[in-house]
């Protein structure tokens, strides 16, 4: 847990989903405060996340400005360069003049037999539209249980042909 007062937040906890060993965080980082040091404080806890990971963040920088925000660029890189990816691609805060990408959720599983699932909820309960994520841990598909893969298939020849035209011819 990092606590700066009036800049930056988070919490974490690990827990066992499915038997998955998995953190779960939330990451915020105060309005119009320094960018700087809140990227070091991302890449400081992304460097010890090892396991399954779910972060929730309003990071309050713009994912739709990456081409032209060099802290919000940076973010996302180290995002990615800590095999996370993000969850959520569309505004999450939305007003008469404008909209931004500022809240997410990020994962990483080591398990590929995981299935992600976002949305992003149309309310007015709040300034910043609530973000939602379904994982599902799927089994691996094995085929010690199941029966052995059969293929019908028929024979194509002169013969077969004939029999087929035939078969049209008397429609």
């Amino acid at each position: 847990m990092t606590f700066v007062e009036g800049e930056y937040e988070s919490i974490f906890i690990e827990t066992n989903i499915s038997n998955n060993k998995t953190v779960i965080g939330e990451i915020y980082r105060v309005p119009n405060s320094n960018l700087q040091k809140p990227l070091e404080r991302y890449d400081e806890i992304l460097s010890r996340l090892k396991n399954t990971v779910i972060i929730a963040t309003d990071q309050n920088m713009d994912l739709l400005n990456i081409e032209s925000h060099k802290h919000t660029a940076e973010l996302l890189n180290n995002i990615f360069a800590s095999s996370l990816i993000p969850t959520i691609n569309t505004p999450t805060r939305i007003t008469h003049s404008t909209t931004t990408l500022i809240d997410n959720i990020y994962v990483k599983f080591n398990d590929f037999h995981t299935t992600v699932k976002s949305v992003i909820l149309m309310t007015d309960i709040s300034n910043h539209l609530p973000a939602v994520c379904f994982i599902s841990y799927n089994k691996p598909y094995s085929r010690t249980n199941q029966k052995p893969l059969t293929f019908e298939k028929r024979d194509i020849n002169d013969n077969t042909i004939n029999l087929i035209n035939n078969n049209y011819s008397t429609y």
